[in-house]
């Protein structure tokens, strides 16, 4: 694909002229320089100017299988890397993504190495992904490192997808419940309300307190905003300091049926994510580093930092888990010292992601199971509340009127 370059050059009259021209690499743009009657004297790639509000977004769990099966696949057929890059570059309908392609395609007919042109780009690329790559290179088994992250992101990708199929039905069926609350108290109740006054009815206990919350509410929007809006940023603050984030994600490990789920996630991929660095050649202390950055809880990170510093003093996974881990559950701890008394860590690992992935996938149902009817009762008691502000002065009007 080709690539924009920006040049400056002499015409036939030694006068210098600048502009841009598409080609694959600068040779060619020297080339058709040379066809055109001017001389080349500089030739660089032009500058990409990103929109103001475009963000580099770092490519997901399925995208970066897509892309480790693709390269894979092109790689193990012979061809060039710079020509895997350069129809991989082709396909993104991100541009921020295919522009980082076309500049790693660059980087590597440069004669840099993949992984090394791929970290550059950080906002797009994951760092444990680069690294993979990179232990791909060093051992030259790139394709079977390749086919491993696919399979490995490709799981990741499905984890997340039940896990977000899960629990779209509830926010759907709370989104749809609270339109409603607010139709009734801002729209039907209000009209009510002047009726009941017209006749004279005096209104019931429960319909004066919906008014009365409605009033103070309209009254006070702007306070009640701006309360909002302090409290939400103290608590963002908070919870994103080392000691508010260490409470937020102990706490989450504690709630019943949600504790147990993300606890079955992130041992999940902490065990799938240990095995692929450790099978892939990478020593147990920076595999065990790596895991600390991607399991996405504080508690469970601080208890894998005290396994790597064990095993950084010679002991092995198991017994400093056993000592010192406070989120990790003991069936896991007991199945890693059986894999390292048999010498098949790396297999004991796959075998306990997918028992987790097995796990979550049951936990994900019972759970669902659960949310719905919880969130129902309280919604309909919510409405019950709001219907009966609205229907019991009804029946004083009635009689009023008769």
């Amino acid at each position: 694909m080709a690539v924009l370059f920006e040049y400056k050059a002499y015409d036939g009259t030694g006068q210098l002229v600048s502009g841009t021209i598409e080609a694959l690499d600068a040779d060619e743009v020297a080339l058709k320089l040379r066809e055109q009657g001017y001389f080349p004297s500089q030739v660089t790639p032009a500058k990409v100017r990103k929109p103001l509000f475009r963000r580099e977004k770092q490519l997901d769990s399925e995208a970066v299988a897509v892309f480790s099966r693709q390269l894979g696949i092109m790689l193990e057929t012979g061809m060039p890397v710079v020509t895997c890059l350069e129809i991989l570059a082709g396909q993104q309908p991100s541009q921020p993504v295919k522009q980082a392609l076309l500049e790693v395609r660059r980087d590597v007919a440069g004669g840099q190495g993949l992984a090394e042109s791929l970290r550059k780009h950080p906002k797009i690329f994951p760092a444990m992904f680069v690294d993979m790559i990179e232990v791909g290179e060093t051992s030259g088994n790139l394709v079977e490192i390749l086919d491993r992250m696919a399979r490995f992101y490709a799981n990741d990708a499905k984890l997340r997808g039940d896990i977000k199929q899960a629990t779209t039905y509830p926010k759907v069926i709370v989104a749809f419940a609270a339109i409603a609350v607010a139709a009734v108290m801002f729209v039907v109740l209000p009209t009510f309300a002047d009726i009941f006054n017209q006749f004279g009815v005096e209104l019931p206990l429960v319909t004066r307190l919906v008014v009365s919350f409605r009033d103070f509410l309209i009254d006070n929007i702007i306070l009640v905003l701006i309360v909002l809006a302090a409290a939400a940023l103290g608590l963002r603050r908070f919870f994103q300091g080392e000691k508010g984030k260490t409470l937020w994600h102990r706490t989450v490990l504690r709630i019943p049926f949600v504790g147990e789920l993300v606890s079955k996630v992130i041992f999940s991929r902490f065990a799938r994510t240990l095995a692929l660095l450790f099978t892939s050649g990478i020593s147990m202390v920076e595999s065990l580093a790596s895991c600390e950055k991607i399991v996405g809880n504080v508690v469970v990170a601080q208890d894998i930092a005290k396994a790597r510093a064990g095993v950084q003093r010679g002991e092995g996974l198991a017994e400093p888990l056993r000592r010192g881990a406070e989120a990790f559950p003991p069936m896991l701890v007991e199945m890693i010292a059986v894999g390292e008394e048999t010498g098949g860590l790396d297999k004991v690992l796959e075998q306990v992601a997918d028992f987790y992935d097995r796990e979550v996938e049951q936990t994900l149902k019972g759970l669902t199971s659960v949310i719905e009817p919880v969130i129902m009762v309280i919604l309909g008691g919510i409405i019950f509340v709001i219907v009966l502000s609205v229907f019991m002065p009804m029946f004083d009007l009635v009689n009023v009127i008769e």
